[in-house]
């Protein structure tokens, strides 16, 4: 069979969904052919062309919660002209089945992790086994069928993601030859923003959640790319990457040996120990992300349900900077209870760890999420339509913060952070925050050159 993918993609920015990528390398191993409508460099307008010119048996759409509008829209255009069945999959199926199988055209929704069970679901069509797949949901004459949604255990039995579906050299000339691996799956926190304890309940595993790659898998992954590409620089982008001690050392050993390539990664403060850090640094990490979100521990603990210090937090930056590395620090405005002198707390904390990069987002209601729905119960939400990226605007009515508001503290976030020592790089911050938005909605139709400039400007704000 012949499956394409449709990776939307609304943001542009250049990164290759790895989940697609997995997906691809399952289907193919079995035996199947895939091929890509990308909506990083190519117009969704163009998706009827590809679809002609592939000739697909399946077409199968990846979507995150902000791209449900856009992805409904195009399900319902392409039905007019293909009989070929359409299955979705991603984040926002898995949190919203029920409301994505009502979308015309949607034949099935896959539900969490789906490498076995696309090859499944192919084996099974046309048989009376269909609806009884593992992790898909249908409906059927008015009745939706749910069954049970499994993980995968062994993640080193997985072939490595399928770059070679993406222009992978495009992607990688974008963001100045950076390349990004998931050493494993799952978080064993439960954060109200983020959708893990949701799939935490869902999947029937639940003792197996979290689950992390041999180093010698990884390693056999990051080699097999770089003989081929070229590759400056990688960045570990599963949720927390440091959490086994006793699996860093064996991974950084290895690394060490046998890549020689500069790296970051994400960590949980609480996380962070001298140990720790100093196997960062000896394999070669150059920078530690780590979330902030807020700079009170009532919102902290009360909203977020990030149980930490305000000590904890500056201990693991100043440990990470202490070893030489650079430290990224995530927050996020615009958050639920959140008052004036807890803005002005979160600033106060980024002035103290002084870090190297600040991301700053714009809380937004996920589906799926418990601020969601605690959002909802309190009328807090303005509009079901979310904003492309968690950093453009809020959604959000509080009584006593307006959307407008949140935007403007956002804005004027890493200004006030760095204005009291740093002026000069608080102007330059503040204007690129602002531009921002303007690149992000035609960096579409610029050329890689010109976006690994603008990359490589991006990086050297962020440093401060």
């Amino acid at each position: 069979m012949k499956i394409l993918f449709v990776y939307l993609n609304a943001t542009r920015q250049e990164y290759i969904p790895l989940g697609v990528a997995y997906l691809s390398a399952a289907l193919k191993k079995a035996g199947h052919q895939t091929c890509l409508h990308d909506g990083t460099f190519t117009s969704i307008k163009k998706l009827p062309e590809t679809i002609r010119r592939e000739q697909p048996d399946f077409i199968a759409f990846s979507i995150r919660s902000p791209e449900a509008p856009q992805a409904k829209q195009a399900i319902a255009q392409i039905k007019r002209y293909t009989s070929a069945p359409i299955i979705v999959g991603g984040v926002h199926p898995t949190v919203a089945a029920e409301e994505v199988l009502h979308w015309p055209g949607v034949e099935a929704v896959c539900v969490g992790e789906g490498e076995k069970a696309l090859v499944e679901f192919c084996r099974n069509w046309g048989t009376d086994r269909l609806e009884s797949t593992t992790n898909f949901h249908f409906f059927r004459d008015g009745n939706l069928i749910r069954n049970p949604c499994a993980l995968e255990n062994d993640l080193d039995a997985i072939p490595f993601p399928d770059r070679e579906l993406f222009d992978v050299d495009k992607y990688l000339r974008a963001r100045d030859g950076r390349l990004d691996v998931i050493s494993g799956r799952g978080c064993p926190f439960s954060c109200t923003y983020c959708i893990n304890h949701v799939i935490k309940r869902i999947v029937s595993e639940k003792a197996g959640y979290v689950r992390v790659r041999r180093p010698e898998n990884i390693i056999a992954e990051i080699q097999d790319v770089i003989h081929r590409h070229q590759v400056k620089s990688l960045e570990f982008v599963n949720d927390i990457f440091t959490l086994s001690e006793e699996w860093l050392a064996e991974f950084t050993a290895l690394y060490s040996q046998e890549i020689h390539l500069p790296f970051v990664c994400n960590a949980r403060v609480e996380l962070i120990t001298q140990p720790i850090a100093s196997l960062l640094k000896q394999a070669g990490c150059t920078e530690v992300q780590m979330g902030i979100e807020s700079g009170s521990e009532r919102v902290r603990r009360k909203v977020l349900g990030r149980n930490m210090s305000d000590e904890t937090i500056r201990n693991a930056f100043r440990i990470v900077q202490n070893e030489g590395m650079k430290s990224y620090a995530f927050n996020m405005v615009g958050l639920p209870e959140e008052t004036l002198a807890d803005l002005r707390a979160t600033i106060a904390l980024n002035r103290q760890i002084m870090p190297d990069a600040m991301q700053v987002s714009i809380f937004q209601p996920y589906p799926g999420t418990k601020l969601r729905e605690i959002a909802l119960q309190h009328g807090w939400i303005s509009s079901e339509k979310l904003p492309r990226s968690h950093k453009s605007y809020s959604i959000m009515k509080y009584p006593t913060w307006s959307a407008w508001r949140i935007r403007v503290s956002k804005l004027g976030f890493r200004f006030f952070c760095l204005w009291p020592n740093q002026p000069g790089k608080a102007i330059v911050a503040l204007s690129a925050d602002i531009l921002a938005d303007y690149y992000n909605l035609i960096r579409g139709v610029f050329p890689p050159a010109l976006k690994r400039y603008l990359y490589r400007i991006h990086v050297r704000v962020e440093k401060n």
